[in-house]
């Protein structure tokens, strides 16, 4: 790798983790909400958490550990990292249908409440995308 490619890889790869590591933040904020703040919130917004799936919250954490380990395997240039931003995009688009097309979430939040599971879709590609490319350029080991 070349300066340059060197400077803007580490540069992807440190906004990868924090961004991955924002998700894990708000993953466990998730976990961790009690039945009483969940109470305190409007009645369809409490209906929202109330009815996630057990396979939602594996898909969100699938979605969450993957890209953050990726993107830590991706700063240290190991292959590994295009394996778990796959794994991680299976897990967000899973998340994501169930977000768009199995909830209620557009008719509570309105459909603004599409942005950020589009920005999260679009990253998670182009870690994949980007992680894939240096696998095949050969500047991971």
């Amino acid at each position: 790798m070349d300066a340059i490619t060197i400077k803007r890889h580490k540069i992807i790869s440190y906004s990868a983790i924090a961004w991955n590591f924002l998700g894990l933040l708000a993953f466990i904020m998730q976990q961790l909400m009690t039945k009483e703040s969940i109470h305190s919130l409007p009645i369809a917004e409490q209906e929202l958490y109330t009815n996630l799936p057990a396979w939602y919250t594996i898909a969100y954490a699938i979605g969450v550990f993957g890209g953050l380990l990726g993107s830590i395997f991706l700063l240290q240039r190991k292959k590994i990292s295009v394996t778990l931003f796959l794994i991680s995009l299976i897990g967000i688009l899973v998340q994501t249908i169930y977000t768009f097309f199995m909830s209620n979430t557009f008719t509570v939040y309105g459909y603004g409440a599409a942005l950020l599971p589009l920005f999260v879709v679009f990253l998670a590609v182009f870690l994949y995308a980007y992680s894939w490319s240096l696998n095949k350029e050969g500047y991971l080991k």
